[in-house]
């Protein structure tokens, strides 16, 4: 097989063992056949200028009817920003089970809820099926790639040491399609929360019947969406509002109907508009158009990392620092110390430091002095444990958390 450069319409590259030679950041595979006459053992250069190189310039070598290079296949690059709202799904490698029972699931979620909080994501929608997971999130400091390694790298060591299993968990590089629009992203919960009633064994079963198994499909963020009593901390129902002209409980009751509306047929509408973006982007035309124009043009320029612009919702550490030690009563030098008192203002300084500071636990750690990032991954843990058995600690701790954030 080649690869088509869809800009110039030049083959650019062939199959190998490795992968593709990539030139641009749109292409199509196409058969070896597609350009007749091509000299065995050599290649030309991506111009196609007529320049005939030699293969060890590339790493190539002949291989009977086969050319075989190092080369890997170049990834779609990912445009970062603060109050970015992705599409994110990823599912099991050869399409295999991942999510094999209840114990699968729950794992995933506490580790789904521990990133949410330590990434400070915000989760609008969730759905777990068999062999894939669906999340719809926004990332106020410009850091998915953070928050998805944490996630997936947690949830494939549980997995590999559970079902005793070596090799990946998951399939590849999870999609993240922007998403923009109050009705795209609407309709995104609703596709996502329909997961479960989308399936072959599905297929033929009355609405009444459909309606009755989605409610009882316990992974998902639905249940929140629909009884106010069974809503999750870690998930935010804030596109109700925008069903419910501003009222959390008019908003649903207006989704249930939303749901039950497709039940039975697709929402074509939005599959179209998600197959038109592509692995770039859901929302309107102009929006895909712009984020399509804005990946080829990244493409032109080789970049080889995802595109991070510059959050402007970090809060600076120092401040943080401060704010914590005139809370506690104590000099910002003193929290390099060990004591007691001064352990409790350190635990409030890397929580604090970690999720609305936007540093590392490492970086973390060697701003207090050389702390490992082990013990600062314990501090986490055991302020955690503090603020759920504390409510003076967790009243302070979401008053400093605040006044931080708003500023």
């Amino acid at each position: 097989m080649g690869v088509l450069n869809v800009e110039t319409g030049r083959v650019v590259g062939w199959r190998c063992r490795g992968g593709f030679r990539l030139s641009a950041a749109l292409y199509r595979v196409v058969p070896r056949n597609y350009c007749e006459g091509r000299p065995r053992g050599r290649h030309r250069d991506e111009e196609d200028t007529g320049t005939v190189l030699d293969n060890r310039q590339y790493g190539l070598r002949d291989w009977g009817r086969t050319w075989y290079s190092p080369f890997v296949m170049a990834r779609h690059l990912r445009r970062r920003f603060s109050g970015a709202k992705y599409h994110v799904t990823n599912r099991g490698n050869g399409r295999q089970v991942i999510f094999a029972d209840g114990t699968d699931c729950e794992r995933f979620v506490e580790q789904l809820a521990d990133a949410v909080r330590k990434d400070s994501i915000i989760l609008y929608a969730y759905c777990l099926m068999p062999n894939h997971f669906h999340l719809f999130l926004e990332t106020p400091q410009a850091n998915l790639g953070r928050f998805m390694g944490r996630l997936t790298t947690a949830y494939a060591m549980y997995w590999r040491h559970r079902h005793r299993k070596p090799g990946h968990c998951f399939q590849s590089r999870y999609k993240a399609p922007l998403v923009e629009g109050d009705d795209y992203a609407v309709a995104l919960t609703r596709y996502i929360h329909l997961n479960p009633v989308k399936t072959k064994s599905a297929w033929g079963l009355d609405a009444a019947t459909l309606w009755r198994q989605l409610q009882e499909y316990p992974w998902s963020s639905l249940h929140g969406y629909l009884d106010r009593k069974r809503a999750a901390e870690m998930v935010d129902y804030c596109w109700l509002k925008v069903l419910g002209d501003g009222s959390t409980e008019v908003g649903r009751q207006r989704y249930a109907e939303y749901l039950k509306g497709f039940l039975v047929q697709d929402d074509e509408e939005m599959l179209k508009t998600m197959s038109a973006g592509g692995v770039y982007a859901i929302g309107d035309e102009e929006f895909r158009r712009e984020v399509a124009e804005w990946a080829l043009e990244q493409g032109k320029r080789r970049r080889k990392a995802d595109v991070t612009l510059p959050a402007d919702t970090l809060v600076d550490i120092g401040r943080i620092e401060r704010a914590v030690c005139a809370e506690c009563g104590i000099e910002v030098g003193a929290l390099r110390r060990k004591s007691a008192r001064i352990g409790v203002a350190r635990e409030f300084v890397i929580e604090l430091g970690c999720s609305i500071g936007g540093l590392t636990q490492r970086a973390m750690g060697e701003r207090l002095g050389g702390v490992t990032e082990h013990a600062v991954c314990k501090a986490r843990q055991r302020f955690i444990a503090r603020l759920a058995a504390d409510d003076n600690c967790r009243r302070g701790f979401n008053r400093l958390k605040e006044q931080m954030s708003s500023v």
